[in-house]
């Protein structure tokens, strides 16, 4: 404003002096013709001056717009996000021109919205109407509509505008204002519409980068929530887990998963994450219609009418719900939900991943449950093989007993008492054995049949009653890194098997004061060993009465069955170590 008004200061005194001098040329004229050529020199020589000081502030307000315009380009090669680029920027100005104040905003889910202000309170500047990408330089702002009041009210005359535009198309808005007329002068518009087309590229640069990135990560997310949901066999870890990550994947506050009952009429919450509040009571069915679940998104800014709305999801919940369908094929099974109390927007990534983890969810919950039949199938083919076992050994048994009874009747009659005593000292010793194996087999079947206990619980009630029962002092070590393990019920079952035939054969066969079970976690496997301080024998020539081979070979069939390794080491004298590793994989829980 000053040098504007030094400037017309300086026309105004060069046409007065223009008059003087013309007025001194016609009067030295008049006098004497010789002085009429100075003059004009020295008002010729005046005129070039202020030329050519005029020149040189051109060229200074031209170096001084560089000076800025480089120290911008630095701040937007700093690779900085957004609203960081557009603070520094807005700093720079302020500090650079007679701007007092200043306003960026930026294009968002189709409306402006500011981001960063300085020198205003926030409600001051409003909101600006469209701008057209073909008109990308900054203009003047008419401070005379009510929209401006609040503008005017703070003591600013001046505004002005610059639209952000990238590819054709504008991202955002500069906005800069002084108190004084004059201050934002063509230079500043310059300036600004050159900011203008540079930020513009930058900032929409940085937001695909950023759009790149998140993507990845959700990608990234989705992936892991894929793997550690595929990697169970259990159908309640299964759930459990879909909700959890489906609540963490988008930042839920709750997340539910409901599956149909065995009628296919009422969906019912299989697991619930976060708050509790969120649901009814969960025994209470949901009341959907399988051909109408499908992706639903209601939040701040999307209302679906035909959504139907779940009984079970409570208000304030109900108001931000995001719901996706679990599909195998064109069967829908279930359904999985994630809500939030307050207010907020599901955006179409948020849709993305609720909607790949339900997708995921679907193919391990039906993993999950053709595992389940094929442990069940796997628990009755047990019973019914132990059963025939029963049967056959009992029929064989007895078959013994009713031999010797009768030698032992026709050595009465005889009179061979020394004889009939020795037959009836042998039924007493096998009978004293099948009571073993009964007691043996009866605890074996309590063991397998108690599915409500955990795998941990269940072997280490097994071990004590079998301490107490068989007189041999057997204990269960589990290492500290094994205590959270579970098993899915076809593998635990066999892992049970094998130790019940392990330790049997301790009785049976090692002669055996102590026996230890060894649960622990090894190179990525959990291992179960049963040692025992027996007798031992050389596993590659069993003797007769030693370990049998067909029992080592029915463990050995066990461990295979369920992807497990099947080791054991013997010396003689040196006694017995039984060795099993499971691959993670086969875990229930992990």
């Amino acid at each position: 404003m000053v040098a504007r008004r030094f400037s017309a200061m300086v026309w105004i005194a060069l046409v007065c002096i223009g008059l003087l001098s013309v007025s001194a040329m016609l009067i030295a004229l008049a006098q004497s013709p010789l002085i009429v050529f100075p003059l004009v020199l020295i008002f010729g020589a005046l005129i070039f001056g202020y030329r050519a000081l005029d020149r040189a502030r051109d060229l200074a307000r031209y170096q001084h717009q560089v000076v800025i315009l480089k120290q911008i380009a630095q701040i937007a090669s700093a690779g900085l996000e957004p609203r960081a680029l557009l603070a520094r920027v807005l700093d720079t100005l302020l500090e650079t021109t007679h701007a007092a104040a200043g306003r960026a905003w930026l294009l968002e889910t189709d409306a402006m919205q500011n981001i960063v202000q300085r020198g205003l309170f926030p409600e001051t500047f409003a909101e600006p109407a469209t701008l057209a990408p073909e008109n990308a330089h900054a203009q003047r702002i008419d401070l005379a509509a009510r929209a401006w009041d609040a503008v005017r009210a703070k003591g600013f005359v001046e505004v002005i505008r610059a639209p952000l535009v990238a590819s054709d198309r504008v991202i955002g808005a500069l906005d800069l204002a002084a108190r004084h007329r004059g201050e934002l002068d063509r230079p500043a518009l310059d300036l600004l519409t050159a900011l203008g087309a540079t930020l513009g590229p930058v900032i929409e640069n940085t937001r695909a980068q950023h759009r790149a990135r998140a993507r990845q990560t959700q990608i990234e997310n989705l992936y892991k929530a894929g793997i550690a949901v595929s990697s169970q066999l259990d159908l309640g870890q299964v759930l459990t887990l879909v909700t959890e990550r489906a609540r963490a994947l988008v930042n839920a506050d709750a997340g539910a998963l409901c599956l149909w009952d065995e009628q296919s009429r009422w969906l019912v919450v299989g697991s619930q994450s976060g708050a509790r509040d969120a649901l009814e009571i969960q025994d209470a069915p949901a009341r959907r219609i399988a051909q109408r679940i499908s992706l639903r998104r209601v939040d701040a800014e999307h209302r679906d009418d035909t959504c139907i709305t779940c009984t079970l999801v409570r208000a304030p919940f109900r108001d931000t719900h995001l719901q996706a369908p679990l599909r195998l094929g064109d069967q829908v099974i279930g359904c999985l939900c994630v809500s939030s109390a307050r207010a907020r927007v599901f955006s179409d990534g948020d849709v993305e991943l609720v909607s790949g983890l339900a997708a995921q969810a679907a193919i391990a919950i039906e993993n999950a449950r053709a595992f389940n039949r094929a442990g069940n199938s796997a628990i009755a083919q047990e019973r019914e093989r132990l059963a025939r076992e029963m049967h056959d050994t009992l029929a064989q048994i007895l078959g013994f007993v009713s031999t010797k009874s009768q030698a032992t009747r026709e050595l009465l009659e005889r009179g061979r008492i020394e004889m009939a005593r020795q037959q009836m000292d042998q039924l007493t010793q096998l009978a004293q054995e099948l009571y073993a194996d009964v007691r043996e087999v009866i605890l074996g079947l309590r063991v397998a049949i108690a599915p409500e206990k955990s795998f941990l619980v269940t072997l280490e009630q097994y071990v004590q009653q079998y301490a107490r029962q068989c007189d041999i002092d057997a204990r269960l070590i589990i290492a500290d890194d094994a205590r959270d393990v579970t098993f899915a019920p076809a593998v635990e079952l066999q892992l049970i098997r094998i130790v019940q035939e392990s330790l049997a054969n301790v009785r049976k066969h090692a002669d055996a004061r102590r026996a230890v079970v060894r649960l622990a976690r090894v190179d990525g496997r959990v291992e179960i060993r049963i040692e025992d301080d027996g007798r031992g024998f050389d596993p590659a020539h069993i003797a007769r009465g030693e370990w049998p081979q067909f029992g080592l070979q029915s463990m050995r069939e066990r461990a295979e069955s369920v992807g497990g390794a099947f080791q054991i080491t013997s010396q003689p004298n040196l006694g017995t170590h039984i060795i099993v590793q499971i691959p993670v994989g086969y875990l229930g829980g992990h």
